[in-house]
């Protein structure tokens, strides 16, 4: 099994889950299920990954949203083996510095930490056009697309 997701059901309603799920969580403002996955691989596999379980890499709304996701990391200890953070849908691939999510919904919430983005270009000339969720803080950051820095991810389906 190549990408076992963590997950943790918050909801009364019916998931319907393929074999290989253990854990998700459903929203309970928007129609989606969350599917946390611990391997760490770049973020164009991420999303590869999500779509062939019919989803996206996660967008997060709000800071309810945020809150939510990061309250499972946290409580269901997702986050001790991985080394840093989670990719999410929202980068600025297409035009640097033009964040959007990678489903073309737009939203104004932003959680950017204290300095991001920095499209840092340390290890990679074309800098950082991907973001993370990281564990330890919360809040987002620009990070490296490909295999210099691999993320554990979380997908978002939709239920309905």
């Amino acid at each position: 099994m190549k990408y076992p997701i963590v997950a943790f059901l918050l909801s009364l309603f019916f998931v319907a889950t393929c074999a290989y799920v253990e854990h998700s969580i459903i929203s309970h403002t928007t129609p989606v299920e969350y599917h946390f996955f611990e391997d760490e691989i770049t973020w164009s596999e991420a999303q590869t990954h999500c779509k062939s379980i019919g989803g996206d890499l996660v967008r997060i709304y709000d800071q309810t949203t945020n809150d939510l996701i990061m309250a499972h990391i946290n409580a269901s200890d997702i986050g001790a083996n991985i080394d840093s953070g989670f990719w999410i849908g929202y980068n600025d691939q297409r035009v640097e510095g033009t964040f959007e999510w990678v489903s073309g919904f737009v939203c104004p919430y932003e959680n950017w930490g204290p300095g991001e983005p920095n499209n840092n270009d340390n290890l990679d000339p074309s800098g950082q056009d991907c973001v993370q969720l990281r564990k330890d803080t919360a809040q987002w950051d620009d990070e490296y697309c490909g295999e210099i820095r691999d993320k554990a991810f979380i997908c978002e389906v939709e239920v309905c």
